[in-house]
C-alpha cells in the first residue's frame, strides 16, 4: 500500500485537522498544500529511484553489449588466424605430397630401368658357357657380364654380316663410330694402333672386345681378328683428323 493510502487523505476533515493543529498550537495549514506537497515529494523520489535503477540497467546492457561485440572481433580474429594456419598447412602438405609422388615416380622409373638394364645384362652373356666367361677374364682380362648398351642403343643389335673378316671388321668399325664421338677420334693418340687403343676410354674399348666375342665365340679367331680392328681403329681416327683439319681450312676461307 502507498504512502498516499495509509495518509488516508480523504478521511481528513477541516475540523479534525485544524484540531489537530490548534491541539498542537501550529498555525493552520491549508489542506490542499498539504496534499499537494506530499504527492509530489513522493512522486518525485520515486520516479528518481526508477530512473537511477533504470540508468545502473542501462549501463549494465550497454558494458554487456560492449563485452559481447569484443568478444565477436575477437572470435572472428581468431578464425581467421585459424582458418590462415589451417590453410598454411594444407597447402605445405599438399606440397609434400606432391614431391613424395614425384620422388617416388622418378624411384619406380629408376627401378625399372635398372630391372631392364639387369635383364639386358643376363640376356649379353647368358650364351656364354661358364668356361669362356672363365678364360675371357683369364686371358683377356674381360668382364662378359658388363652391360652392352650405350645411348640405348644395344650394341648386339648393330648389324653385322657374317663373322668373317669380312663382316667383323665393319661391325667393329660401326661399334666404334656409336661409342666414340667425331672428337674422341679426333683427339685419339696416332702413332701406332696401341697408342691409339690406350688413349680412348678403356670400358668402351672392352665392349667392343666383347661384342666381337659375341660374335666370335671362340677367343682363338678373337685374338685374330682383334689387330686387324684395331688397325682399322686407327685409320679411323685419322680419316676423321683429316676430315675435321679440311673442314676447318675451308670455313677459314670464307
Amino acid at each position: 500500500m502507498s504512502l498516499r493510502n495509509n495518509f488516508e487523505f480523504e478521511n481528513l476533515t477541516t475540523e479534525r485537522l485544524l484540531g489537530q493543529r490548534s491541539n498542537e498550537r501550529h498555525a493552520a495549514v491549508p489542506f490542499q498544500n498539504i496534499k499537494r506537497r506530499f504527492e509530489r515529494n513522493v512522486d518525485h523520489e520515486t520516479i528518481q529511484n526508477l530512473n537511477n535503477k533504470l540508468d545502473r540497467v542501462l549501463s549494465v546492457f550497454e558494458d554487456l553489449k560492449r563485452d559481447v561485440s569484443t568478444l565477436r572481433r575477437q572470435v572472428d580474429t581468431q578464425e581467421r588466424r585459424s582458418s590462415a594456419l589451417n590453410n598454411a598447412k594444407i597447402e605445405n602438405l599438399e606440397k609434400k605430397i606432391h614431391e613424395i609422388t614425384v620422388n617416388l615416380n622418378k624411384f619406380e622409373n629408376k627401378f625399372e630401368e635398372e630391372n631392364v638394364e639387369n635383364l639386358r645384362e643376363e640376356k649379353n652373356f647368358e650364351t656364354f658357357s661358364p668356361q669362356m666367361i672363365d678364360d675371357a677374364r683369364s686371358q683377356l682380362n674381360l668382364n662378359l657380364k658388363i652391360p652392352l648398351i650405350y645411348n640405348g642403343i644395344n650394341l648386339l643389335d648393330v648389324p653385322c654380316e657374317n663373322n668373317d673378316t669380312n663382316g667383323i671388321i665393319p661391325y667393329g668399325i660401326r661399334l666404334f663410330d656409336i661409342l666414340f664421338s667425331t672428337e674422341e677420334q679426333f683427339c685419339a693418340q696416332l702413332k701406332s694402333e696401341d697408342h691409339t687403343i690406350n688413349s680412348l676410354e678403356t670400358i668402351k674399348i672392352n665392349m667392343i672386345k666383347i661384342c666381337l666375342l659375341k660374335k666370335l665365340n671362340n677367343i682363338d679367331i678373337f685374338n685374330k681378328m682383334w689387330p686387324l680392328l684395331k688397325r682399322e681403329m686407327r685409320n679411323k681416327c685419322l680419316k676423321t683428323r683429316n676430315l675435321v683439319k679440311e673442314n676447318s681450312s675451308l670455313k677459314n676461307e670464307y
